[in-house]
């Protein structure tokens, strides 16, 4: 229920349980790119400012972390990819259709979506290396025997998936990954959904494709209907999931 989210109220059930633990609280991750690598998620004064620039309260602040390990970074890199969760689906939703401000720079977000499970260890599916059968490492970028982060094989790629050389296993156009990510949306209809589905009606329609000019169209199960497109402050073209959000406030 939505009133457990509320701290007091989630200490007020456990205190009439007479239980030590507390409730867990359910995150919802979303992806932003190309972030200012100046942003430190570990500095609380860079965390307070981005809550509030983006009006979001400490209660719904969840955590942020980059995608990729500094260590691994390039000398002179300048952007990255960061992920940050919050505890309400209400508020993740308006990020992904308003965007954010990090850095005094406006950025997009993603609904960070679940992905097919592939192996750094043998570059296969559906396990991970922990479990891995195979006894030799494969290396996701030349397809050698060796781990994939200690390869310094130059001017060679290999995708162990596609057994070709047009492309590296761990590749996010490799085309094999593609089906794999459709195979799973296929199963899962809530993965082809831009938002995390709430109370809010917006939140449970598909990704559509831009209509006709000045028309949108907004789907309820069987039924359609048109919304006239207004002027929108900066942010997504029409059409986009930005005005999906606008046309339900």
């Amino acid at each position: 229920a939505n009133w457990l989210r509320k701290p007091e109220q989630a200490k007020a059930v456990t205190t009439l349980l007479g239980a030590t633990d507390t409730f867990q609280r359910q995150l919802y991750p979303t992806i932003i790119r190309m972030v200012s690598t100046t942003f430190d998620p570990t500095e609380k004064s860079h965390i307070d400012e981005l809550i509030d620039r983006n009006g979001i309260t400490t209660e719904e602040w969840g955590n942020a972390w980059w995608i990729k390990p500094i260590e691994q970074r390039r000398p002179d890199q300048k952007f990255a990819h960061l992920e940050i969760s919050l505890a309400n689906d209400n508020k993740i939703n308006e990020l992904i259709t308003r965007g954010i401000i990090i850095c005094n720079m406006w950025q997009e977000t993603d609904k960070k979506k679940k992905e097919p499970t592939r192996c750094l260890k043998c570059q296969g599916w559906n396990h991970i290396a922990k479990t891995c059968s195979q006894l030799k490492d494969t290396c996701g970028t030349c397809g050698g025997e060796h781990w994939t982060s200690t390869c310094n094989v130059q001017g060679k790629q290999w995708c162990v998936s596609c057994n070709n050389d047009s492309h590296c296993s761990w590749d996010r156009s490799c085309p094999s990954f593609k089906t794999k990510c459709n195979n799973m949306d296929k199963h899962n209809p809530e993965a082809s959904l831009p938002y995390y589905p709430s109370e809010v009606t917006y939140t449970w329609m598909p990704a559509i494709h831009q209509p006709q000019e000045n028309t949108t169209y907004h789907s309820w199960g069987q039924q359609m209907y048109e919304a006239p497109i207004q002027e929108l402050p900066r942010g997504r073209e029409p059409g986009s999931q930005r005005q999906c959000w606008e046309q339900f406030q």
